[in-house]
This record gives structure tokens, C-alpha cells and sequence, in this order.
């Protein structure tokens, strides 16, 4: 995670340390305020900044885009370029709590592994989950294009006798 800090520095932005922890000042450069006074201040234990003049604050990604003069979103992908390549969803995880009932699922395993269970272990057990529920939801697709055949096809049976 980039923090507010590194921003500043990333922008040239001269912080000073104030006698509150964890909290510096700086001119805005957006308000332009003079040498002798500072309106913007910067937390870095909250990742938050805030100019009392121009009233202009938030968080390091709002901080990035109030500095560069650019949307929050282009904040965000110029900050955490990797975070643009999502890992592919698994199929089974597309299914909606109705399709998961019907194949006697209650719910899926969460992503993000408990305390003192190892990621690489709970992510292999979740694989292993989102396969079975997927292969039940084939199955199943399957017994109902079977079905919908079969009741076709006597359909198509009964009104070839009520013909004759």
C-alpha cells in the first residue's frame, strides 16, 4: 500500500514534522499559502490529509489525485498498476445463492484464509470446493437438458397418437 507519505515525496511535497505524532504540515499547493504559514497537514498513521484553507482532504488515493489534478479512478491505476490484472474468476463463483440451493450448497468458502491457517493450504481447499461445485452444477445442467428431451419427446409421442 502506498501511504500518504511516500505521495508527498513522489510530488516534491516538502513535509514538516509537527509536535502531534504521526502528523506533518506542508504549504498547499493548491491554495498557495504564504512561507510563514502551513494549512495542509498530512497523517501518516491515518493515511489521511487535509488543507484547512481549501477544505480539499481524504485518504492517500484521493491525496494522489488532488495532487496530480486527476479522477480518484486514475488515482488508483496509477498507484496500484498490478491491481488492474484481476485473477480469473472461477466459474462456480458466478452462481447465485438460488443455483448453489438447487445443487445443495449453502454457500462457498471464503476467500481469504482464517488465522493460523496457511493461504497456500486454504486457497488449494478452495479450488478444490469451487471444482466439486461446478462439477455438480454440470451435472445438473445435464439431468435437465435430459429431462426437458424426455419431456419432448412424449410430448411429440402423445400428439403423434392423438393424430392417428
Amino acid at each position: 500500500m502506498v501511504g500518504v507519505e511516500e505521495i508527498a515525496e513522489r510530488n516534491k511535497l516538502h513535509l514538516v514534522r509537527t509536535s502531534t505524532h504521526n502528523q506533518y504540515k506542508a504549504h498547499c499547493p493548491v491554495c498557495k499559502d504564504d512561507r510563514r504559514v502551513y494549512h495542509l497537514y498530512v497523517n501518516t498513521a491515518r493515511d489521511t490529509f487535509c488543507c484547512h484553507k481549501c477544505g480539499a482532504s481524504g485518504g492517500a488515493i484521493q491525496f494522489h489525485a488532488w495532487l496530480k489534478g486527476v479522477t480518484f479512478e486514475e488515482a488508483k491505476r496509477d498507484l496500484y498498476p498490478a491491481q488492474q490484472h484481476k485473477q480469473p474468476e472461477h466459474p462456480a463463483e458466478r452462481l447465485t445463492r438460488d443455483q448453489l440451493r438447487t445443487i445443495g450448497f449453502v454457500g462457498r468458502t471464503s476467500k481469504i484464509a482464517p488465522k493460523g491457517v496457511d493461504p497456500k493450504v486454504w486457497s488449494d481447499r478452495r479450488k478444490a470446493e469451487l471444482d466439486w461445485i461446478w462439477a455438480e452444477w454440470q451435472e445438473r445442467l445435464a439431468w435437465e437438458r435430459r429431462v426437458e428431451l424426455h419431456v419432448r419427446q412424449a410430448l411429440a409421442d402423445g400428439n403423434m397418437s392423438q393424430a392417428q
